[in-house]
């Protein structure tokens, strides 16, 4: 990947992955929560399923990919840092991080085919069996994927660290880590107390991939 591709990547979707989120929060009302049953499930979402699948493609599948490219551009902006300055801390760090950031988008991506599966097939048919076990699979799904956000946002504090971002966006990926490994707990055993640090953690999780996206094309911009 040239350079300019390079910044163009890492600007254009740290922007895109808030922006995606933002919009996909916006489309469809909040009307269930992860303990919710099958026929609560349908209930809430029988009204509102072509909002709420544009939310399941808007907040899992767009974002599953620009979070593989955004990180990715981060990546390999670090791992080229490290291999000009000799660290191989900081390219091995820089590996990891892009294979957590392919792990996340991945699970992201199956919980939006899941998600369109329940709000297309089983909630129009009033399959309120199939919708609660879908309803299910993507919230511990979810709570997968936290936790590997969690490894995500603790790499990317480390290569903060190692100088590749700047130190701003350390305790952010710090806070990040913490609070979405707790709401990655409530998600995978399905503990509405625990799951709302979701509230917390998602806006960490935008300002980290756009600020990190950003950083990196500005950096790649001035020659740096």
């Amino acid at each position: 990947m040239t350079t300019r591709t390079l910044r163009r990547t890492a600007l254009a979707g740290g922007l895109a992955f808030t922006a995606t989120w933002i919009a996909g929060l916006l489309v469809a009302p909040a009307g269930t929560d992860v303990t919710s049953s099958g026929a609560e499930v349908v209930a809430a979402i029988r009204p509102h399923t072509g909002a709420t699948a544009l939310q399941y493609a808007l907040t899992e599948l767009v974002p599953a990919v620009v979070l593989v490219l955004t990180v990715g551009a981060v990546a390999a902006y670090a791992a080229r840092l490290g291999a000009d300055r000799a660290d191989d801390r900081l390219v091995t760090t820089a590996r990891h991080l892009r294979r957590t950031a392919v792990a996340a988008g991945s699970i992201s991506a199956l919980q939006g085919v899941l998600g369109l599966a329940l709000t297309l097939v089983a909630v129009p048919r009033g399959a309120e069996d199939a919708a609660g076990l879908l309803f299910e699979t993507v919230n511990r799904a979810d709570g997968v994927k936290m936790f590997v956000l969690a490894a995500m946002a603790l790499l990317g504090l480390r290569i903060g660290r190692l100088g590749a971002l700047p130190a701003w966006l350390t305790p952010v990926a710090a806070l990040l880590a913490v609070s979405v490994a707790a709401s990655g707990v409530g998600y995978l055993l399905l503990v509405t107390e625990l799951a709302t640090a979701a509230y917390v953690s998602l806006p960490l999780l935008l300002v980290w991939v756009t600020g990190a996206g950003v950083a990196v094309a500005r950096r790649l911009g001035t020659g740096r």
